[in-house]
């Protein structure tokens, strides 16, 4: 009488997902992040005050159209921001040094300084997202987006914002 031998589990491979899948789900992804940031207070600032000031210190002083084109925003959803930055004292306009019909803004103290605040506040906010990771998934985690970080090409040899 033959005896059977247990039989071998194989284990079931999880198949690569294509690439276009993976996009898809890091776009929603990030839309997750973005639509708890957009719903959030950073400090003293707005989701969209936040974007303005960020954008302005990151350019170095720019005219508001500029800021406008680059937020993909109405030039009047920018004054708007912009008056209410203004008034708090964390952007200061000033004219355009050769076409009088632009106002360049430039980041105040003040606006660093919210700035940064709003900024501790913005990480705290999205590491919740990554909270639910071990530590050994945020380490290959980090190494995947760093290694994703570097392959996006950057003009003039820049590094990444």
């Amino acid at each position: 009488m033959m005896t059977s031998m247990p039989r071998r589990t194989t284990r079931t491979e999880t198949p690569t997902p294509p690439a276009n899948e993976l996009a898809e789900r890091f776009i929603a992804f990030t839309r997750l992040i973005g639509k708890s940031s957009a719903r959030s207070q950073f400090g003293p600032l707005s989701a969209a005050r936040y974007d303005v000031l960020h954008t302005v210190f990151h350019s170095g002083p720019l005219p508001m159209s500029h800021v406008a084109a680059r937020l993909q925003v109405s030039p009047r959803t920018v004054t708007d921001l912009v008056d209410g930055l203004e008034t708090d004292g964390y952007v200061a306009r000033s004219p355009h040094p050769a076409d009088r019909r632009k106002t360049i803004l430039t980041v105040t103290a003040g606006g660093l300084e919210a700035l940064g605040a709003a900024r501790r506040v913005r990480l705290a906010d999205a590491a919740e997202f990554f909270a639910i990771l071990d530590p050994a998934e945020r380490v290959t985690l980090a190494a995947l987006l760093d290694k994703l970080i570097e392959a996006v090409p950057r003009p003039h040899g820049g590094a990444p914002a």
